[in-house]
């Protein structure tokens, strides 16, 4: 058991690699912690209502820290299928929980001071996300700087296990967790909180295409007042990441100025295709309701009305023959209404059931008439109507009444009930294209042009000034300036020399350029 313990833990002994105080944490057991884990998820939510009847309350001083020590046996524990307290947490909460609920991230923080090989345990046997990759993945920023937050309260910033899955690959294309945090634009006090525990080894990491987490956060476009200080922290921490070219032979500089001339290119593109637009004039005499204009389908619609045989479909029908069809249909209800009335009435005569023959549907088939109905046989009451509530069968027209009224009731009920449920959802909608925009502006106003430019100038500086401190001359022309090892620049006519061509850098720069 010693050795599988060790190897999760990275073969480190100490204060969380002895096998004593981590005994439990690859143990999945049936006594009942599984349950006693979704429990206290549940109260830290404030989704589980206690026996009295209220929610459990952790405003009062000292009620976390009481808590978890009575259930201390419990939350320190690996059991079940959905892993420790941290991936229980992770998987309950909804977005921006953590910061709505007031005693959540000093929950949070708790468990990580008390105990932080909890961290990085796998979720399951079969599932080896950790709690921090799961937060990572959800993006949920707020949760990853409580973890930090945590481990630098118990005073562990240089853990070997969390340096170590910190270089784990997390994805198909070979990226470690930051490379993946900084390609999906997780927030960066996160992702600065994460590097105060990320070693040089860590930044060194490349993944298929040879990129490294300094390649990603080198990118132009990202380059906002946020992004800068992530980098100058990443220059800060690196050493030999400086000098790692990816599979296109593009150090981390040369990557940065390729990704300016992306940008540069589409960002004319887009001014010369909305110049394009501004300059289209319709041909004289061609207005927008033209068929030319408009799609297909509308097109055929024109086609067909201006056809003889449109024309004739949109002749009106002759009022006589509509007439005669709508008297033949109705024919068959008058007959069943003269027969109900004549029965209500008292009416016995069986003549007065006879249809006239021009109201027959059939004019010139031979058919028999309508047989008579059954006599109604009554009997007289030996007690008197007149004590007797009224109990007479209300008549047709009555029904038709009272059931319309009823229907249109019900129908009065579902349509308000609808307008309120569309006026909800329009709510919602509009509120959620609101936060949209404003979240769009406040990207854009990041990216302006001349912030971009500014910040450019900013990181190409301290690449320059951490080359020329921690690199030989040598490399630090290789990397700045485009020149081989041996201190010759790159051959104009692409040449392999070094670790990259000429065509490989951006958009025919020359090597003196790069400076």
């Amino acid at each position: 058991m010693s050795g599988v313990v060790n190897m999760f833990l990275g073969g480190h002994e100490g204060t969380y690699g002895d096998r004593s105080n981590n005994h439990d944490l690859l143990v999945d057991d049936d006594d009942g912690t599984d349950e006693d884990l979704s429990d206290i998820c549940q109260e830290l939510l404030l989704k589980k209502e206690l026996t009295e009847g209220r929610v459990k309350s952790f405003d009062d001083y000292g009620a976390l820290p009481r808590y978890f020590q009575d259930w201390e046996e419990s939350w320190k524990k690996t059991a079940g299928k959905d892993g420790n307290i941290l991936h229980r947490l992770l998987l309950s909460c909804q977005k921006e929980d953590i910061n709505r609920i007031r005693h959540l991230k000093d929950a949070v923080v708790f468990i990580v001071k008390s105990y932080p090989p909890l961290l990085w345990a796998n979720q399951t046997k079969d599932n080896h996300d950790s709690p921090l990759w799961l937060a990572v993945k959800q993006k949920e920023a707020a949760m990853v700087t409580a973890f930090m937050q945590g481990l630098k309260e118990a005073r562990q910033s240089r853990l070997p296990q969390l340096e170590s899955l910190l270089r784990k690959p997390v994805d198909p294309e070979g990226r470690c967790m930051l490379q993946w945090a900084i390609d999906k634009n997780l927030e960066e006090d996160a992702i600065q909180a994460m590097l105060v525990h990320a070693s040089d080894d860590g930044l060194s990491v490349q993944d298929i295409n040879g990129r490294t987490p300094l390649h990603a956060a080198l990118t132009y476009w990202d380059c906002t007042n946020d992004r800068v200080q992530t980098i100058q922290q990443m220059i800060a921490r690196a050493n030999n990441a400086l000098c790692i070219t990816d599979n296109l032979g593009r150090s981390i500089y040369a990557h940065h100025l390729w990704t300016q001339q992306q940008w540069l290119e589409g960002r004319r593109l887009i001014e010369e295709k909305g110049k394009q637009e501004e300059k289209i004039v319709l041909p004289e005499g061609q207005s927008v309701k033209d068929t030319s204009i408009i799609g297909p389908k509308s097109t055929l619609k024109t086609a067909i009305g201006q056809s003889p045989m449109g024309s004739d479909l949109k002749k009106p029908k002759d009022p006589q023959a509509s007439k005669q069809q709508d008297d033949i249909a109705e024919a068959p209800k008058r007959i069943l209404a003269n027969q109900i009335d004549g029965v209500y009435s008292g009416n016995k005569d069986p003549g007065s059931y006879k249809v006239e023959k021009s109201s027959r549907p059939n004019q010139g088939s031979r058919r028999d008439a309508a047989p008579a109905p059954s006599p109604i046989t009554t009997r007289t009451p030996t007690f008197d109507m007149q004590d007797q509530p009224n109990r007479s069968i209300p008549s047709r027209t009555e029904r038709d009444e009272l059931k319309k009224a009823e229907q249109e009731t019900k129908a009065r009920g579902r349509g308000q009930r609808g307008e309120e449920k569309k006026a909800r959802a329009e709510e919602r909608a509009r509120k959620r294209k609101d936060e949209q925009e404003r979240l769009k502006a406040r990207e854009a106003e990041k990216r302006k042009p001349e912030i971009l430019e500014a910040n450019s100038q900013l990181v190409r500086l301290e690449i320059k000034l951490r080359c020329m401190r921690m690199l030989s001359p040598k490399e630090t022309a290789r990397i700045l300036y485009g020149r081989n090892l041996k201190g010759e620049p790159l051959a104009d006519r692409g040449e392999e020399v070094g670790y990259c061509t000429h065509d490989d850098l951006p958009f025919g720069y020359r090597p003196s350029d790069l400076l």
